[in-house]
């Protein structure tokens, strides 16, 4: 039954990833996608081999596990309407931010049985948006012409550190741990390059413009499947935050954003394999 009820995860992973592909923007994962189809199925040899061999106490110590997946912004980082305001009526760091390809390295140690530490690397790149990039261009300039827009992608770096609990659902085999990390998260504003094919009137460009480090926090967790003495599979969920400030943003003089805070939400679905020393 749990056999069957980890593959089923798995499987659920795997098709969000495809789903991703398929009708949001193909090709947003690159060569992600196959490599997830050959994991999966390594992964499904070494879970028949678990369902017929003996149930191990996972190793209390330290572990390393490598896990990839999906980041997706949410709330304005991930919204798609440049010109949102606040309450105060101040424009809206809005990062346009599309789905996109996560990779994370987890160092664990557990202190007792159910205690531990977390450390955590993670690595993200999530596309701007180029229709909505376009709209807003438009907007600022005030302008019905046609523009070309060329966008680069977010690429975002967090280190975090934090304690985790291990709740026991099924016995030396099939665990939930939540996690708590704290950190620093850094990025930059992409590059971006414009022109309007319908005049010739406008045209512009920005190199990546790099953002101070700023706190980071993370929540979530993963279930975890204990399929030897010393390794396992992991399933996990999250949600993270940061509130970079330093965002600027003008087209041909015309500023909309001067130093202002974008607040990085996203929540991230990752399928990893770990080793217990």
């Amino acid at each position: 039954m749990i056999f069957e009820l980890v593959l089923s995860i798995w499987n659920l992973a795997t098709l969000i990833i495809e789903v991703f592909e398929s009708h949001l923007r193909p090709g947003a994962f690159g060569t992600f996608t196959p490599i997830m189809k050959y994991l999966r199925f390594a992964i499904f040899i070494l879970l028949i081999q678990s369902k017929y061999g003996i149930a191990q106490q996972p190793v209390v110590g330290l572990s390393v596990q490598v896990s990839f997946g999906a980041s997706i912004p949410v709330g304005t980082f991930g919204s798609k309407s440049p010109n949102e305001l606040y309450s105060d009526n101040q424009p809206k760091a809005s990062g346009l931010a599309e789905a996109g390809p996560l990779i994370q390295l987890n160092i664990n140690y557990q202190i007792k049985q159910s205690f531990g530490i977390s450390f955590l690397i993670s690595g993200q790149q999530n596309k701007q948006n180029s229709a909505a990039f376009q709209s807003d261009i438009s907007q600022t300039l005030n302008s019905s012409d046609q523009f070309v827009v060329t966008t680069n992608s977010w690429q975002i770096l967090k280190i975090l550190a934090g304690g985790f609990y291990d709740l026991t659902i099924t016995k030396e085999k099939l665990y939930f741990r939540p996690k708590v990390l704290i950190g620093i998260l850094k990025t930059s504003l992409p590059a971006y390059s414009f022109y309007d094919r319908t005049s010739f009137s406008y045209s512009g460009n920005q190199k990546d413009n790099p953002l101070p480090w700023a706190f980071s926090y993370d929540l979530g967790g993963d279930l975890q499947w204990w399929f030897s003495k010393k390794m396992f599979i992991a399933v996990g969920l999250d949600y993270s935050h940061a509130g970079p400030k330093g965002y600027n943003f003008s087209v041909l003089n015309i500023t909309t954003h001067q130093n202002t805070k974008i607040p990085i939400s996203l929540i991230n679905a990752t399928v990893g394999i770990g080793y217990g020393f």
